[in-house]
């Protein structure tokens, strides 16, 4: 069932984050959807793995509400974002999901993906980045990281 106006205004409280020019309810709603991290990366010659990269409690969290691509008058979450989130998946987007969580201190770092191939030391990997993210008008940066999951 939708979310009655008077608890999106509350929840919402910035009506820029809550309906889109057109008048249409944006879904879901709030500052941290509206600030989703869009930007996509490539590595050529490597595949990045996108499942997994959620954490499980957080997947249960998340879902799609009954009427999801049905109600009228509304803007999705794919809508917003096409280029990473798909239709079919709307909140159940490990990548939004991802992004959710907040960050344990003033520094944000996300997990994108996996790289399940060896790579060598040495090796020279291209990049490609789709700068979809505006960092400028806070003076921000990016980073690709690449990190070793070990037991230790």
């Amino acid at each position: 069932l939708p979310v009655s106006d008077e608890a999106r205004e509350l929840l919402c409280s910035t009506e820029h984050s809550r309906v889109n020019g057109e008048g249409n309810d944006i879904y879901p709603c709030g500052m941290k959807v509206m600030s989703f991290f869009n930007d996509t990366f490539s590595v050529k010659g490597v595949e990045i793995n996108k499942k997994n990269i959620a954490w499980e409690s957080d997947l249960q969290r998340f879902n799609n509400p009954p009427d999801y691509l049905k109600r009228k008058k509304t803007t999705w979450l794919h809508d917003l974002y096409p280029t990473v989130i798909g239709k079919e998946e709307g909140v159940k987007s490990e990548d939004f999901i991802v992004w959710m969580r907040p960050s344990a201190g003033s520094s944000v770092t996300k997990r994108y993906g996996w790289v399940e191939q060896e790579l060598k030391a040495g090796q020279v990997l291209e990049v490609t980045v789709t700068n979809d993210y505006p960092v400028e008008s806070f003076k921000g940066y990016k980073q690709f990281i690449f990190t070793e999951i070990s037991a230790f």
